[in-house]
C-alpha cells in the first residue's frame, strides 16, 4: 500500500474515533444531567410534601394533646384542627407534585400519608365534637389514635422509599 494512502486511511480512521468518543461522551454526559434533573425534581417534590406533611401532623398532634387531657381543652384543640385542615388541602396539592414525580412506591406512600392525616383530623373533628355534644368520645379517640398510628407508619415507609429514589 503506498505511504500517501495508508496516512490518508489512518488519519480518517482516527477522525471516526475522535467523532464516535465525542459522540459517547456527549450522550453520557446528556444522560448523567437527565438523571439529575430528574433527582432534583423529585427531591423538590418529596420535600414540600414532606413539610406540608409536618405542618398537619404538628397541629393535629397539638389538637390530640388538648383532648386527651384530663380536663379537655376543646378550644384549644379546635383551633388546632382548623390549622390541621389548612394543611391538609396543602398537603394534597403537594401530594399531586409527588404523584407526578413518582416512581410507584413512593406515589403510594405519600397517597396513605394523605388519608392518614385527613382520617386523623376527621377524627380529632369527631372527638371534639362529642366532648362538646357530652357523647361517648371512645370511639371517635381510637379512631384518632389509629390514624395517628399508621400516618406516622406510612411516614416511614415514604422515607425509606424516597431515599431510595433519590439514591
Amino acid at each position: 500500500m503506498d505511504q500517501g494512502i495508508a496516512a490518508v486511511l489512518g488519519a480518517a480512521v482516527g477522525v471516526a474515533g475522535t467523532t464516535l468518543a465525542s459522540l459517547l461522551a456527549g450522550r453520557n454526559q446528556a444522560a448523567a444531567e437527565q438523571a439529575h434533573w430528574r433527582r432534583q425534581s423529585r427531591r423538590d417534590a418529596y420535600a414540600a410534601f414532606i413539610e406540608a406533611s409536618e405542618h398537619v401532623h404538628d397541629h393535629a398532634e397539638q389538637a390530640h394533646r388538648f383532648l386527651d387531657q384530663d380536663a379537655p381543652d376543646v378550644g384549644a384543640a379546635e383551633t388546632h384542627i382548623a390549622q390541621a385542615r389548612g394543611y391538609v388541602d396543602e398537603l394534597d396539592r403537594k401530594n399531586s407534585l409527588v404523584l407526578l414525580e413518582g416512581p410507584h412506591e413512593v406515589a403510594d406512600a405519600a397517597q396513605e400519608i394523605n388519608n392518614c392525616v385527613e382520617a386523623w383530623v376527621d377524627a380529632l373533628e369527631a372527638w371534639s365534637r362529642c366532648l362538646t355534644e357530652g357523647l361517648d368520645i371512645e370511639g371517635a379517640k381510637e379512631a384518632a389514635s389509629t390514624a395517628r398510628d399508621e400516618g406516622l407508619a406510612a411516614a416511614e415507609y415514604f422515607l425509606e422509599h424516597a431515599h431510595k429514589a433519590l439514591a
